[in-house]
């Protein structure tokens, strides 16, 4: 939705208002609490008018849609959920992301990121290791964009040959098949082999290049860059709290996590455009 907001969009200093991750959701409690409590100066400064910004914020929070993952992905219950989360993008969620590990992996022990990372990339230290990554969409897009996001992500983390990566992103976009609809299931399984790809849950082939790949696509998620940093969080949490039993039986709900990470970035960032000044009567629409 567009809202008027009585700004010159193009003279706000974008790297002071961008929404950052902290490296804890308390910090970002802290800073919001922080913002929240100079907004009685801001009206009457010429600040951005509240009633518009929580129009903003609401209209965000009606578009988020929930995600829920199950608990396992097979009857026999050997891939178990580990955490979910949301991959975001300009303050926009475009997908959930769930993480499933095999019972060799001990995904659901780890203590830190490091080590978190460390046990979803062991494919080659026995047979049957798998870490699966089930990416539910929550808007709609353009397969190819989709095929090409991923490719690309997975390509930076990857030393292997280039015709892995297209293979990857085709493997992807055929798959998809055109449209990536909200609601569409793409599963990933990274094993010593290779990738799988599964859509909706029929199987759509696998790019076998070996374990290096797997780990690359591992990275995308787990690695220091990971691109939902929610999903790391979430995994954390529930190896490590007296909930993750009652999680792992009753399946993850994708937004608990992730959607405070998410609106508290979002309402950090509306804080932030209310504090700026606007410099004269221009209008636009954001």
């Amino acid at each position: 939705n567009h809202v008027g907001i009585g700004v010159d969009y193009n003279r706000i200093d974008s790297d002071e208002l961008q929404p950052t991750w902290h490296s804890s959701v308390d910090e970002e409690q802290i800073e919001l609490d922080e913002l929240l409590a100079d907004a009685s100066m801001m009206d009457e400064d010429g600040g951005i008018e509240s009633s518009k910004l929580q129009s903003i914020e609401s209209n965000f929070q009606n578009e988020y849609t929930k995600v829920h993952f199950p608990a396992t992905l097979d009857t026999e219950g050997r891939m178990k959920l580990i955490g979910s989360g949301i991959r975001e993008k300009m303050g926009v969620n475009i997908y959930g992301v769930g993480l499933y590990g095999s019972s060799q992996s001990l995904l659901s022990d780890a203590v830190s990121p490091s080590d978190l990372r460390y046990k979803a990339s062991q494919f080659d230290n026995g047979d049957g290791m798998i870490t699966s990554f089930v990416l539910e969409m929550i808007l709609q897009a353009d397969g190819k964009i989709i095929a090409e996001a991923i490719a690309d992500s997975v390509g930076t983390r990857y030393d292997g040959s280039l015709s892995d990566i297209d293979q990857l992103e085709s493997l992807i976009s055929d798959g998809i098949g055109g449209q990536a609809n909200k609601g569409m299931m793409l599963r990933f399984d990274c094993t010593k082999e290779g990738v799988a790809l599964f859509v909706d849950g029929v199987d759509r082939g696998a790019v076998r290049a070996g374990s290096g790949l797997a780990k690359a696509f591992v990275d995308v998620y787990l690695d220091n860059n990971a691109v939902s940093p929610s999903l790391i969080d979430s995994c954390i949490d529930t190896s490590s709290s007296s909930v993750a039993e009652s999680g792992m039986k009753n399946g993850i709900d994708g937004t608990a996590s992730a959607s405070r990470r998410s609106m508290l970035s979002l309402r950090i960032w509306l804080k932030r455009l209310k504090k700026w000044k606007k410099p004269d009567s221009s209008v636009v629409e954001v």
